[in-house]
């Protein structure tokens, strides 16, 4: 182990010890063959080889500590002569690059590229050498990177000495884009090798310094500035192919968030930003989540300091976005969704908002509530045409076409065709307007607005039909905290979304959410006001370098949820907020749609328990149930509410009205953490439950002569129908009470004489109107002869007749007084306990 650095006497000139060294490599194989390669450069104190640039071969003794420099023939190989470089003025700097392969020991295994930029420039370039000698011979050894007039800072090589792909990075930046370029070549061992400038750069203030990442196609680019120089937004690029490139990171650069777009099908982010002493850039995110890693496409060199960034409503099929100056006439378009810009030269001026139809067509609001509109892409532009407002807040535009312009003063105008313009009487407010038309208006006709004056609210309009704004969240501006709204966003089922501008706490900013903003018998329209898990202090407030109130948000959506991306201006961060319950209500399980109420869970209840069960929906904490008389939205009976996906309840327990044949419906929503849409409405049916414990009990045998009938009956029975037969089949009726004669108590006293030792069969069922429970049988054997045994319910029982049996006339008179009081006195406590 050495105890500090050793010098290795490099000796470039025979007679002169040092030179100063701008490159230094190891040979790929250095485990096996110990070679240093370097470049040096002499100044004018040297005799032989003043102000000469040469490729220095070593071979290292690693015991030792040395390195010969005259281990190989032909060696240190001119490079750059002295030109018409005077020193001590002379600049070098250099960079090497080696195929996997190279092997010192070989001469045709000796083959490496070197690159050399000089000031004063003389010859910079990249050279081929193979073996001892620049290469082709006679030459000079140049590649002439870009024709030979760039300045080249580095250069990276992945190949073997026969194929491979070169990269050569330049000095200077690209005017005042803030890229540099970087060059590619696929035949760097051609006799004349083709070079390519990168489609898509990397971004940065210049000085490129180009590495491939080893054993993956992947090259880095790292930018910088120089000391004393004016340059920011130093930056690290990646390429797979060193074609297209994208910025990964900037270095020691303060950013400033200013706008955001989400792409409609939810796949890619695109971010605006600005810092102080360098241009605004665009950027894109298409991590998963979304805004994990950012790439950066496009910088933008404005004195304003604000870009907005606008997608064409078919950005999906055209990949259309464009890039403007907020405040100046700045702007860029990409038609293949930010690989590649084309600035616009012919653009209105100072550009307050933007509205991207498609790829061609774009609206632009200028001062004096002009709006402009180009159908060639921004290559020519229509007259202006004037609103009647005052200086134009921003742009939108509804799903049919029809556009809306909100002002700087609390107005709101609309058009059907950009031409004509039409003012609604009544102001939003007293400030900027955001406006946002409801994603039905073509059927509904609602738009919704607000200002930035303090609580005054978020309010609705109906095209044709209001004569005054109509707010929407009383419940919010009655705090009295200062709310104020500093962007509206609708998901395309109808929810909107209102960001806050005031600093969150435990009641103030944040967002408001309507499930049914449009909803016109709503005599209060509910709303969540959505705080959770938002920072203390975070506010939705745009970017203090827009002139106008510009929105902070962006949302995509898809069949299943809505994500809400918006800017946070305290803490310069980006917030996403994920709804899962503004799409549809739960999925209901059971009762299944029309079902009939026929089941009783508990024996302590005898009307109608059921249980209702529907989807147990992901992170929710309670749901609300409620029941509805003739499913009829209108006639709501009762709500429960659960903290589980299911309600075990006896409907008619809440409600005086739950009547047998009457049409019940319910359905089922989310109330926390979010309001949900209500489920679909499923119809029930309620049903009489059949009685039960009947006397004579099925199968009986020694029963009187003159039975009593007894049974116990459902809660929602009104009367009872009866019917004794002498068979299972109810041909031969002995008595029957039914319609308008139906008994309107459990029981019965037989008043007619049955035959003694006789087979009889009875049933019974409950009624309500015109509902009407199952029956329920029974077959019983009188006293006196002994018969075969009877078994309950409708099955025919064949038995023989038998005869009376003789007794004393007394007991039989007896017998009759005494039935004749039990009866009495049965009935007498049977109408008691029913009143």
């Amino acid at each position: 182990v050495w105890g500090g650095w050793r010098d290795q006497e490099i000796a470039v000139d025979p007679a002169v010890i040092g030179a100063d060294v701008s490159a230094l490599a190891f040979s790929p194989s250095y485990a096996r063959e110990h070679t240093l390669v370097v470049v040096a450069s002499t100044g004018s104190d040297v005799a032989t080889y003043p102000n000469s640039t040469r490729l220095c071969l070593g071979e290292r003794n690693k015991g030792a500590g040395t390195t010969d420099w005259a281990a190989f023939t032909g060696y240190p190989l001119e490079i750059i002569d002295a030109g018409d470089a005077v020193d001590p003025s002379l600049e070098i700097r250099s960079s090497l690059a080696l195929p996997s392969d190279f092997f010192s020991g070989n001469a045709g295994f000796r083959k490496l590229f070197v690159s050399v930029d000089r000031n004063p420039d003389h010859n910079d370039d990249v050279y081929r050498i193979i073996a001892d000698q620049l290469d082709p011979p006679g030459d000079d050894g140049r590649m002439y990177v870009d024709g030979g007039d760039i300045d080249v800072w580095s250069i990276a090589y992945r190949g073997t000495r026969t194929s491979g792909v070169l990269l050569a990075g330049e000095r200077n930046p690209m005017g005042s884009l803030f890229n540099v370029q970087v060059h590619r070549c696929e035949s760097p061992w051609a006799p004349s090798p083709a070079w390519e400038p990168s489609e898509v750069p990397p971004t940065g203030p210049g000085y490129a310094t180009v590495v491939w990442a080893p054993n993956v196609s992947l090259a880095y680019c790292g930018s910088s500035s120089r000391p004393g120089q004016q340059y920011d937004e130093s930056a690290f690029s990646a390429s797979s192919n060193g074609n297209l490139w994208r910025q990964m990171a900037l270095i020691d650069t303060a950013l400033t968030l200013t706008d955001l777009a989400v792409t409609p099908d939810g796949r890619k982010l695109f971010l605006t930003t600005s810092n102080e002493s360098g241009p605004e850039s665009v950027w894109h995110s298409f991590s998963e989540p979304l805004g994990l890693r950012w790439e950066r496409l496009l910088t933008v060199d404005s004195a304003t300091d604000a870009v907005l960034v606008k997608l064409s409503a078919n950005y999906v099929d055209d990949g259309t976005l464009y890039v403007a100056a907020h405040g100046s006439d700045l702007l860029a378009v990409s038609h293949n969704r930010g690989n590649a810009w084309v600035w616009r030269t012919r653009t209105p001026e100072p550009l307050l908002d933007m509205l991207v139809v498609d790829d061609e067509t774009v609206y632009a609001a200028i001062p004096g509530g002009m709006v402009m509109v180009s159908t060639y892409g921004g290559r020519h532009w229509e007259d202006p045409v004037d609103t009647t407002l005052g200086d134009i807040n921003m742009l939108a535009r509804a799903t049919d076409g029809t556009l809306f312009a909100g002002s700087g003063d609390g107005y709101v105008a609309w058009s059907k065709d950009g031409e004509t313009w039409i003012v609604l009487d009544e102001p939003v407010g007293g400030g900027p307007v955001q406006v946002r038309p409801d994603p039905a208006f073509a059927s509904n006709g609602w738009v919704y607005a607000s200002t930035d004056d303090a609580d005054s609210g978020l309010r609705r309009w109906r095209i044709g039909e209001s004569v005054y704004w109509e707010q929407l969240d009383s419940e919010v501006t009655d705090l009295g905290d200062g709310q104020i709204v500093g962007g509206l966003l609708c998901g395309d089922e109808g929810t909107l979304y209102a960001l806050r501008i005031e600093p969150s706490g435990v009641r103030t900013g944040g967002m408001t959410r309507w499930l049914c903003p449009a909803c016109v018998p709503c005599a209060e329209h509910e709303f969540d006001h959505v705080i959770e898990d938002l920072p203390a202090g975070a506010s939705f407030v745009c970017a203090d370098a827009y002139i106008t109130s510009y929105p902070v948000g962006t949302l995509w959506g898809d069949e299943a949820l809505n994500d809400v991306f918006a800017i946070d201006s305290a803490g310069q961060r980006i917030f996403r907020y994920r709804d899962t319950l503004c799409k549809r209500g739960p999925w209901l399980d059971a009762p299944v749609d029309g079902a009939a109420l026929d089941d009783n869970a508990c024996d302590c209840n005898r009307d109608a328990v059921v249980t209702f069960d529907w989807e147990d929906m992901d992170e929710v904490e309670e749901y609300q149930v409620s029941l509805y008389h003739e499913a009829s939205v209108a006639a709501r009976l009762w709500d429960a509410y659960s903290d589980y996906d299911g309600l075990v309840i006896s409907p008619s327990g809440d409600t005086s009205e739950f009547q047998s044949g009457t049409t019940y419906g319910w359905r089922v929503r989310t109330v926390s953490p979010l309001l949900s849409p209500w489920s679909d409405m499923w119809r029930l049916y309620p049903r009489l439950l059949q009685v039960t414990e009947l006397q004579p009990a099925p199968g009986e045998t020694g029963v009187s002569l003159q039975p009593i009938f007894t049974w116990n009956g459902p809660g929602m029975a009104a009367a009872y129908e009866f019917t004794l037969a002498r068979d299972p089949e109810f041909t031969r009726v002995i008595a029957s009470f039914a319609g308008d004669a139906a008994l309107d108590v459990t029981a019965w006293v037989c008043d007619r004489e049955l035959s003694p030792g006789t087979s009889y069969f009875w049933r019974v069922r409950s009624v309500n109107g015109d509902a009407c429970s199952p029956w329920v049988a029974g077959a019983f054997t009188t006293v006196g002869a002994a018969s075969a045994p009877v078994t309950g319910g409708a099955t025919t029982i064949d038995l023989s007749a038998q005869e009376p049996l003789t007794t004393d006339v007394l007991i039989w008179v007896m017998l009759g007084v005494l039935s004749l009081l039990m009866v009495a006195l049965i009935v007498l406590v049977l109408r008691t306990a029913r009143r």
